[in-house]
């Protein structure tokens, strides 16, 4: 993911057709902001939690696993607020983004 904030990270090709700039080459097109707009649909609380660490968005949705066998809305709940509680926890700063579906 950080090689989406636009920063250069791969070695130019040493025999071009055309001139290389100078450094490092970065994702081209660079779209500003790109990073903050993915999306992770977790299907456990666990890859939640993972993406949240990450700075990812959530998507939850019915393929979200039985990890408790409670009704699927209060699984839901609860993966949304580990989510926000380790996207808080990890540091980040912008409101997190969460979807869900059924």
């Amino acid at each position: 993911l950080k090689v989406l904030d636009g920063e250069g990270f791969a070695k130019p090709n040493p025999r071009p057709m055309f001139p290389n700039p100078p450094g490092l080459l970065r994702i081209e097109p660079h779209s500003e902001g790109l990073r903050e707009r993915i999306w992770w649909g977790s299907g456990s609380n666990a890859t939640a939690v993972w993406a949240a660490k990450l700075g990812m968005n959530l998507q939850s949705s019915t393929l979200k696993d039985d990890e408790t066998g409670e009704p699927l809305h209060v699984q839901q709940r609860k993966q949304i607020e580990a989510y926000r509680e380790a996207y808080k926890a990890a540091g980040h700063t912008r409101e997190p983004r969460v979807s869900v579906s059924r």
